[in-house]
């Protein structure tokens, strides 16, 4: 077989010698390598002397390459090439803007660029606000500088001199006065501004004290004596050792001055029990002296009544841990809220019977100095 024609293969009898045939299938064409056909196609030929067999396919242009740069006296070219049979064609690339350098001065206000074509182009230069260089004084003009946004070149203009002296710092001249200069060595005099002053040393009927005053401008000290008080100095107040409730103070003088203690309310430091006595202790406000007086033991109540209504008591029954004591109060208010779905099932199961129905609700409860106390084991309610 060829690519252009069918092939024969002929079988053979080993015995008898008769023969048969069948056809062979045609082969794939043998092609050359793609080659340019014109500017648009580019084409490949079997390679079999008797095939005349050949395609044809578009040129596969690749993304192009820039040959030639553009500028801006010339155009530039972009060479495009074919990814399969290295064909290749053009375009022109359009001409550059001027490609300036940057702009110089030219020292005269203006400033210059070039490009490489020989072009030129001059601006006047662009000033921003300026900037003071030099402050003005009144003896001496200042400057402002003034630079190009763009070119960076620089100018200046005077500034005129201040009508203001410019004085330095406050200096004392005397203990009345203090004086200051200015550059152009004119000079100033004005009272001290002291301000009102601050004790260093309190005075007492013993010995004079000092009060010191700072000039506000040029910080010049100066100290006043201060007379000595005509009554007693006395210190803190101290507790007196050997008189209870009383406290004393002494001046520098030596002079004593004794009085009463100012208690507080108190505190309690132990407790009273059922077994023992308890303990207050008061402090004097003033020296923080103590004092302490006894609490009496806690007394048991074998029955506690309501004020309110005497037919309400508490009690302890017998072998009960419960702990009463005297001073405590038997609280009792009636409800006037509805009563509770709890608390009616509860009465049924204490009744034991269902139709059961509360007709009064007591809040029942045991006060002692003002706090709500428990006591401690079971009692007995009589209502």
């Amino acid at each position: 077989p060829t690519c252009y024609s069918t092939g024969v293969m002929t079988y053979t009898c080993g015995t008898c010698g008769h023969t048969k045939t069948e056809e062979i299938s045609m082969t794939e064409h043998t092609w050359s390598d793609w080659a340019p056909n014109g500017d648009e196609n580019h084409k490949r030929d079997c390679l079999d002397d008797n095939c005349d067999k050949f395609e044809t396919l578009p040129h596969e242009w690749d993304n192009g390459v820039v040959t030639t740069e553009p500028s801006c006296t010339e155009k530039g070219v972009k060479t495009y090439t074919c990814q399969t049979c290295q064909h290749t064609k053009t375009e022109d690339l359009p001409k550059t803007d001027h490609q300036w350098t940057d702009w110089s001065p030219n020292g005269d206000g203006t400033h210059t660029r070039a490009c490489r074509c020989n072009a030129n182009e001059t601006k006047d230069c662009e000033w921003d606000d300026g900037v003071i260089t030099k402050q003005p004084t009144h003896y001496e003009e200042g400057v402002k500088t003034f630079t190009c946004t763009v070119c960076k070149a620089t100018k200046t203009e005077s500034i005129a001199k201040t009508t203001a002296h410019e004085w330095g710092d406050w200096a004392k001249k005397d203990d009345k006065s203090h004086i200051r200069e200015c550059k152009c060595g004119t000079t100033e005099t004005k009272d001290h501004a002291f301000d009102v002053g601050t004790v260093t040393k309190e005075p007492t009927h013993l010995e004079t004290g000092v009060k010191k005053f700072t000039c506000a401008d040029c910080g010049f000290v100066r100290e006043d004596v201060l007379n000595k008080t005509p009554e007693h100095t006395f210190g803190e107040w101290k507790t007196e050792a050997t008189v209870v409730g009383k406290h004393y103070r002494e001046c520098a003088c030596g002079e004593r001055e004794i009085g009463d203690c100012t208690w507080d309310a108190g505190v309690v430091t132990t407790e009273p029990t059922y077994e023992a006595t308890g303990v207050k202790t008061y402090t004097c406000t003033v020296c923080g002296g103590t004092k302490t007086e006894t609490i009496d033991m806690l007394v048991k109540a074998e029955e506690i009544v309501s004020p309110e209504n005497s037919d309400i008591k508490i009690t302890t029954p017998e072998g009960s841990n419960a702990v009463l004591n005297e001073n405590t109060v038997l609280k009792v208010e009636e409800v006037k809220d509805e009563v509770s779905e709890d608390v009616k099932a509860n009465v049924e199961i204490v009744v034991g019977n269902d139709n059961a129905e509360v007709l009064a609700s007591y809040d029942i409860s045991l006060i002692l100095d003002g706090a709500t106390v428990q006591p401690g084991g079971t009692v007995e309610i009589t209502l």
